[in-house]
């Protein structure tokens, strides 16, 4: 059975890796945009 801290240090590690992953979303979406404009002014 895990406890509470466990628990608690699991959710944190948890919102790290969202807040990298958010951060890897992002660049990503630019890297589109950008992608995107190229592609458009041939």
């Amino acid at each position: 059975m895990e406890t509470v801290k466990e628990i608690k240090e699991q959710m944190k590690k948890n919102d790290e890796q969202i807040k990298k992953n958010n951060e890897r979303l992002k660049e990503i979406a630019d890297e589109i945009e950008q992608i995107k404009k190229e592609l458009q002014s041939g």
